[in-house]
């Protein structure tokens, strides 16, 4: 895949709806109340640092990585590679209960995520 697809500014803003209402789900499943989240760029670059997307992503600033990173979801979502309340529910299912902070819950949420239906596309990014 090339980078530069991950620079579409379209995709980046339907992965941002994307990932805003999966980290929404996630959180109301596990906070079991009704929450609305707006995830944070430096949360998505944590992201894609934890799963190693960063380092192949050579010459991206931070809100490019996170452009990327929403990008990403938006293509396994339009190729049909993301079902959304599957991955609502892998994702509550791999965060660890033990965490008071929803920011660590986030990103083990979303990592999982990207990492489990992701995996084919983060191989195809250049090392």
């Amino acid at each position: 895949m090339k980078a530069a697809l991950l620079k579409d500014k379209g995709l980046a803003l339907l992965g941002d709806s994307i990932v805003n209402f999966l980290a929404s789900a996630i959180m109301t499943i596990t906070r079991r109340k009704p929450c609305g989240i707006k995830v944070p760029d430096r949360l998505l670059v944590r992201v894609a640092e934890e799963i190693g997307v960063r380092e192949r992503l050579k010459g991206f600033s931070r809100e490019e990585i996170s452009n990327a990173i929403e990008a990403m979801f938006a293509i396994l979502w339009l190729r049909d590679k993301l079902d959304l309340e599957r991955a609502i529910k892998d994702a509550v299912m791999a965060i660890s209960r033990e965490s008071p902070s929803t920011n660590d819950d986030l990103v083990e949420g979303l990592k999982y995520i990207l990492s489990t239906y992701g995996k084919s596309i983060i191989e195809q990014l250049n090392p």
